[in-house]
């Protein structure tokens, strides 16, 4: 009856290993082709490693090498990026005003790289501890007997105290197993005894969701969440600080964690961490914007219920925010915004989606008087009522030396859609106590002074017109239009040199204006002097041209021009200008309804007469000066960067560089290009997350946490794109028709003399190219054959130039192929197979343990 119970047994882990074989079986092969490591082999090493090393290593490891590097690195990266980041008060203290509407908001996060993880393992132990397996207690013992004990908890929660006795656990927290533990030893007289946990049992945590590096992470149990999520490298920007899931896998109780609760109101959301938790984190939940006069202004994630004074605690109220004028933009049902205005009092629900500005009680504040100019210090002062100038001017210190005492302005707000007035008095006046210049002041008003330089008179003259740079300039004595002309860069091609106006202000006569004056006409300051288009009196038509000419534009049409003449004009050609095909537009004028469009070369130019509003237009050569470099190196005989054209190939090439070298392995030619590898790198890329994906459903579904693990390990590190191009040359250099892009590179390498064999085979090494035993099959049988695990209809040969060779059917059998120097074989691993030495050793030591389990309930039950 028992053999039979056996075989069951050991059928239904078969079965149920199969079943879990075939669902990793697709992984593993994606691993492979990814990789091109054995998934399996990554596990059992993986296993290996834990095996070997203390919990204590594995965090160290952790803490000094993993954390550490990121940490530098995202240093780094910050301060590159760092920014100036003043403070709200800052802002306050230099006077700028800060505008709700033009905050640059960004997402709230925490710097995960300053966290400092110190997983401590004998911290201070709390009494609401629950005692696991593996804890150790320290128990001293003095007076009629002196001894110390060292005792661990065992798989069935208790200790056993020599010459005491065993001591049930179970279900016990710290505080509870210390007075059982006591009360044990109570019993023995003459005795006094100290009872302390000095060591707890580290306990495995999984970290998935949206964390930087999701994983297996062994801690304290009093680590913070914090110092969890620090070790699987943060919280990306994706995820949520708010509704992080506490899960234990063993009760599927559910426990959720604020991080905002620490960081704005220092309450720990965990305090206690369980065996086999697994912390999740979630997409990030609703969002709220906050900009303008807080403490903190970004983008807040919003929970469930929360409101308008729930989002401004996490912001910070200033001492000059408008908490009784608050604006929230909000998203209606189909999808436009809308704003409206309420205050804290209020205090209404905030929705996802929501910006919420908080305004300025300074802005609105209508109590000063502004300060502007030549003052020592430009400031706003406080306003008071029956305020006057003298109140402002109460000693000449208040001004800079060089201000003008003559001159000053009140400007002066008049109201809401009405021009500000502006008020003249002088500074000395206001002093010396003079007349009415102690002038009563309103509140919002601007005292303005000037200095004696901004205000001082430099007698000028102004020219305008068709002038290469008309503006203001100095007048000096006895200056003629003649100078002024000189000075401003001369006339224009459309200036009339006949029609010169200059208008002269002759005071309470009014304005005097001289027209049509010679160039010897005599100025005086403050002449204003206007130069005429003469194209205002004779218009005259245009022609145009443009493209590859040296000066395009409009140009004056004359009778009898020709294309060539407007050429000529322009400047002439460019280096790239297409001249054998010159665009001519005609019939831009009233009377065309249509335009006529032709082509000449250039030998037509000059018979093709122009009309006015004709288009000339010159087109660039496609490609003008366009070359490809490209790198040649390896066995040719110079080898070296070269410029290529469009239309010139790798023949062309291995012309100009001398051809190949003696010792070139010809057919093993390498070409390299960006754009492939580029290609290259997305689909790696691509392949990665598919397989990631693929790995962490499967440990979802089977519990296999080892999985991931590999997964963390491997990292993919060693695949790397090569943008490899496969040519077909044969040995004499005769090749398919192959044009260059820029950058390429071509790598000739030298003579190989051997075939390397690599993976299930008995011994992976390279061989001498035997030339006499080419097959395949000659040099499997030199490494010893394949394995029992190999995958023999799946065999392949790598080719010295890239091309992959395989088994296409049944009459092409690949032990047949024939190899060339530089080939390589590849055997692959079976991965439909099941190991069954591996699955009888499991099924072995399975049974082998029921039977202890069983014995021991006979033993206990006599």
């Amino acid at each position: 009856m028992k053999y039979w119970i056996k075989i069951i047994i050991a059928v239904l882990l078969l079965f149920v290993s199969g079943s879990i074989y075939g669902q990793n079986e697709e992984i593993l092969r994606m691993y492979q082709r990814i990789t091109g490591k054995d998934l399996s082999s990554e596990i059992e090493r993986l296993r290996s490693e834990k095996e070997t090393e203390t919990a204590r290593e594995q965090i160290a490891e952790i803490d000094t090498l993993g954390i550490h590097e990121i940490s530098l690195e995202r240093e780094r990266i910050a301060a590159k990026d760092s920014v100036e980041v003043k403070t709200f008060f800052e802002r306050y203290v230099r006077r700028e005003h800060i505008n709700p509407y033009e905050s640059e908001l960004r997402q709230f996060s925490i710097d995960f790289s300053s966290v400092r993880t110190n997983l401590n393992f004998n911290k201070h132990i709390p009494g609401s501890y629950m005692i696991n397996v593996g804890d150790v207690f320290y128990i001293d013992i003095w007076g009629a007997m002196e001894t110390s004990y060292r005792i661990e908890v065992t798989n069935e929660f208790f200790i056993i105290i020599p010459q005491i006795g065993k001591i049930d656990l179970s279900g016990s927290d710290y505080s509870r197993a210390k007075e059982t533990i006591s009360a044990r030893l109570s019993r023995i007289k003459g005795i006094s005894y100290s009872v302390r946990l000095g060591e707890v049992k580290p306990v495995s945590v999984f970290v998935v969701g949206n964390v930087a590096k999701p994983g297996v992470y062994n801690v304290s149990p009093f680590s913070t969440i914090i110092e969890i999520l620090a070790l699987a490298g943060g919280v990306n920007m994706h995820g949520s600080l708010r509704s992080i899931s506490l899960i234990d896998n063993r009760t599927q109780k559910r426990k959720t964690a604020d991080l905002y609760s620490l960081l704005f109101r220092g309450e720990n959301p965990v305090s206690i961490i369980d065996p086999d938790m697994t912390i999740f984190v979630p997409l990030i939940n609703k969002q709220v914007a906050v900009a303008g006069n807080v403490k903190k202004e970004g983008i807040f994630e919003l929970r469930s219920g929360d409101r308008l004074k729930d989002v401004v605690d996490i912001a910070g109220i200033t001492p000059f925010s408008d908490v009784s004028r608050i604006e929230i933009e909000r998203l209606d049902s189909e999808g436009r915004t809308y704003a409206y205005s309420t205050s804290l009092e209020s205090n209404p629900e905030i929705r996802d989606g929501d910006i919420v500005r908080i305004f300025s009680t300074l802005v609105f504040n209508p109590r000063y008087v502004y300060l502007k100019g030549n003052f020592r210090h430009n400031k706003r002062v406080e306003y008071r009522d029956g305020m006057r100038l003298l109140d402002i001017f109460d000693r000449k210190e208040i001004l800079k030396d060089n201000t003008d005492m003559n001159y000053a302005n009140i400007i002066r707000k008049s109201g809401l859609g009405r021009r500000d007035v502006m008020i003249n008095f002088s500074p000395g006046g206001v002093f010396s106590r003079e007349g009415d210049e102690n002038i009563e002041l309103m509140s919002r008003d601007t005292v303005e002074v000037f200095s004696i330089d901004s205000v001082s008179f430099i007698p000028s003259v102004k020219i305008s017109g068709m002038i290469n740079r008309p503006g203001d300039y100095k007048y000096t004595k006895d200056m003629t239009v003649s100078n002024l002309l000189s000075y401003s860069g001369g006339l224009t091609p459309r200036g009339d040199k006949e029609n010169i106006l200059v208008i002269r202000n002759m005071g309470k006569d009014g304005l005097k204006y001289y027209s049509e004056v010679d160039f010897d006409f005599r100025l005086q300051s403050d002449d204003k002097i206007h130069v005429f288009d003469h194209t205002a009196k004779n218009p005259y038509n245009n022609v145009r041209i443009w493209g590859q000419i040296k000066n395009h534009g409009d140009y004056i049409h004359s009778e009898h021009m020709t294309v060539i003449d407007l050429i000529g004009l322009a400047g002439g050609f460019r280096s790239d200008a297409m001249k054998d095909s010159i665009e001519v537009v005609s019939g831009i004028n009233e009377h065309n309804r249509t335009l006529e469009t032709n082509w000449y070369s250039y030998d037509e130019l000059s018979s093709v007469n122009l009309h006015p509003n004709d288009i000339v237009f010159v087109r660039r050569i496609r490609d003008f000066g366009r070359v490809n470099i490209v790198k040649i190196f390896g066995e040719v005989m110079f080898p070296g960067v070269y410029a290529m054209r469009d239309n010139e190939e790798l023949a062309d090439l291995l012309v100009r560089c001398g051809g190949f070298t003696n010792n070139a392995q010809i057919k093993g030619t390498q070409i390299f290009r960006d754009e492939v590898r580029h290609q290259q790198e997305v689909k790696i890329r691509e392949l990665r997350e598919e397989l990631e994906s693929r790995i962490r459903m499967n440990m979802v579904l089977t519990g296999n946490h080892d999985l991931i693990g590999a997964l963390n390990i491997s990292k993919f590190d060693s695949i790397q794109a090569s943008g490899r191009i496969i040519i077909d040359i044969d040995e004499y250099g005769n090749h398919e028709q192959f044009f260059f892009q820029d950058r390429d590179s071509i790598y000739v390498p030298s003579v190989s003399r051997t075939i390397l064999v690599m993976g299930e085979v008995n011994q992976q090494t390279a061989i001498t190219y035997n030339p006499a035993r080419r097959r395949v099959r000659y040099y499997l049988d030199k490494v010893g054959g394949i394995t029992k695990t190999a995958d023999r209809k799946n065999i392949y040969v790598i080719k010295s130039n890239g091309e992959l060779v395989r088994q296409r059917g049944w009459f092409d059998n690949i032990l047949n192929h024939r190899l060339d120097p530089g080939d390589m074989v590849y055997v692959p691993y079976d991965y439909t197979r099941i190991d069954f030495l591996q699955l009888t050793k499991d099924v072995t030591t399975i049974l082998y343990q029921l039977s202890l389990s069983a014995a021991t309930v006979y033993q206990l039950s006599r």
